[in-house]
């Protein structure tokens, strides 16, 4: 692998989820119907056009000697749902995985080209910006087709994983640990017989990336390094804000996010301790004394805050200045 390929960048690396979305610019929204548009009638249409042969009325017409009959009728017509659903669910499956492929084909084109050098200099740079991209999901994207192979790829939407967790699966150096999550992965959820397996095996997979994840920075430069270009700075006043907005960032999604932030309260909002629990006093004063530790954490950081914004806010002030000859 290209030596510049380990500058896979943690700039816009934000923590994994088991339930993290397709990447916005992938998802297509779905107007779903409602009782305005709805008739009785094109239910019947709906039904019919899935199960072939389907007649209501002349079910019902037919009438049952005795409840072995409706009994009969019934087991029948249940078996219909499940072929029909089953054949539902593979569909869905082995489209998903499609997806996942294609995403690993358009990431191996995008690496394929930019490789070549051809674009000249800031061709990363020049992508991303036509794509209203950041530079760091190029390099992902990139991650994408050199760190996975399509069947990789292809297994993982078997599973009903998304695009946004290839990406981060990507950002795992390491070929041997990023191998044995797959696998692991795999492994366990192996069927879909049990949606609570597919649920644990999912968040143990996001866990294995997130503990693993490669957090080598990237320079933003004006040339692109991936095709033998050398790294040079637009300046050093400019790398250095980018730096600092790109961290103050990071940070602040961590801290706002809205998640975190409704589990604390409704720990806070639950908690009590007995005279039956062990060392109930000193876990008490555990828990206090912590508790005042982060207000002053809180404190310090607010003050913080405070001080980002003033300068955030100057930053709308500043100019091109003019060279002096």
């Amino acid at each position: 692998m290209s030596e510049d390929l380990e500058k896979i960048t943690n700039d816009e690396q934000v923590i994994l989820h088991e339930n993290e979305a397709e990447d916005p610019s992938l998802s297509e929204a779905i107007v779903l119907p409602g009782y305005d548009t709805v008739s009785e009638q094109k239910v019947i249409k709906s039904v019919k056009d899935v199960f072939k042969g389907f007649d209501y009325t002349a079910g019902i017409s037919l009438g049952f000697a005795d409840t072995e009959g409706l009994a009969e009728y019934t087991r029948n017509t249940m078996d219909d749902i499940k072929a029909v659903s089953k054949a539902t669910r593979v569909n869905q499956i082995y489209h998903k995985a499609a997806v996942l492929s294609r995403f690993w084909y358009l990431s191996d084109a995008i690496n394929t080209a930019l490789s070549k050098g051809e674009y000249g200099t800031n061709a990363v740079n020049k992508l991303a910006t036509s794509l209203h991209k950041s530079v760091p999901y190029i390099y992902h994207l990139r991650a994408v087709a050199t760190r996975l192979s399509v069947v990789d790829c292809f297994l993982l939407g078997t599973r009903d994983l998304d695009t946004s967790h290839l990406r981060k699966l990507a950002q795992v150096k390491d070929d041997t640990v990023r191998g044995a999550i797959i696998q692991a992965f795999l492994k366990e959820y192996s069927d879909t017989s049990d949606p609570e397996v597919a649920v644990r095996a999912k968040k143990q997979f996001v866990a294995a990336v997130n503990s693993n994840l490669n957090t080598t920075a990237i320079e933003l430069g004006t040339s692109d390094p991936l095709h033998g270009g050398s790294e040079i700075e637009v300046s050093e006043e400019y790398s250095e804000m980018s730096s600092q907005l790109q961290l103050w960032t990071n940070i602040a999604k961590k801290a706002s996010n809205g998640d975190a932030v409704d589990a604390f309260v409704k720990a806070s909002e639950s908690f009590y301790i007995t005279d039956e629990t062990p060392d109930a006093e000193d876990r008490l004063s555990d828990i206090q004394e912590r508790a005042q530790d982060l207000r002053n954490l809180l404190d310090a950081v607010k003050a913080a805050a405070d001080s980002i914004q003033r300068e955030i806010d100057s930053l709308t002030g500043v100019e091109v200045t003019k060279k002096e000859e």
